[in-house]
């Protein structure tokens, strides 16, 4: 596959821009060829088999778009470095990320696998330990309410924690668990019944992308 142009770099840019600052949250429809078969985002070969393929792109307000699979990638990329880029600065992140498409297409299945594609079960989301949260003046987990549900805020670094808290200007980064059972003892105490693992805050409202029952957790 070759390079895509700076042009269509430059839009990529501004929508991944977009995403973080005006939080457009979007669906992710997959090809024909994904939904027949779902194993091929797992196989090797994915850039071969998938080369070609157009995934439609809908956003909560309605918006919709058409990627290139390559496009797909390099989209997911810059939302992933510009995400762990906000998570390791304290000041204004700009999005300038430097790839090429050689450096995208050898992490695709990696970069798959961090997709909720629509119509296509996800693998059961496993945290990496230590784990972090706000703590409020009294100590407590700083967490929100969503309609019934009370979610908990946790982050698996402590700079994403750091970030979120300097972001929402409340509560400050501590380590909560080290390990998966003082995670579900923490839990037991707490009135959770939700955990948001790395949301993220801008123009005054969280983002959310990986939301876990406690119940779900507990079990496992």
């Amino acid at each position: 596959m070759t390079e895509l142009s700076k042009d269509r770099v430059r839009e990529l840019l501004t929508l991944v821009q977009q995403i973080f600052e005006q939080g457009r949250a979007f669906k992710v429809f997959p090809p024909k060829e994904v939904v027949d078969d779902p194993a091929v985002l797992r196989d090797p070969a994915v850039v071969e088999k998938l080369a070609g393929t157009q995934w439609w792109l809908k956003f909560h307000n309605g918006d919709e778009t058409l990627l290139e699979f390559v496009e797909l990638l390099a989209l997911v990329y810059q939302l992933r470095e510009f995400r762990r880029r906000l998570g390791a600065s304290t000041g204004t992140v700009t999005v300038s990320v430097q790839f090429s498409v050689k450096d995208v297409l050898e992490q695709a299945t990696e970069l798959l696998a961090s997709l909720d594609l629509e119509g296509i079960a996800r693998e059961p989301f496993v945290p990496t330990y230590p784990l972090f949260g706000l703590h409020d003046a009294d100590g407590r987990l700083v967490c929100t309410q969503a309609g019934t549900d009370r979610i908990a805020f946790v982050f698996t670094s402590e700079a994403l924690a750091a970030a979120f808290a300097t972001a929402l200007r409340h509560g400050r980064a501590v380590r909560i668990a080290d390990d998966a059972a003082a995670f579900k003892v923490l839990l037991k105490l707490g009135a959770s019944n939700a955990v948001a693992f790395d949301p993220l805050f801008a123009s005054g409202r969280v983002e959310v992308t990986t939301l876990v029952p406690v119940a779900t957790i507990l079990a496992r």
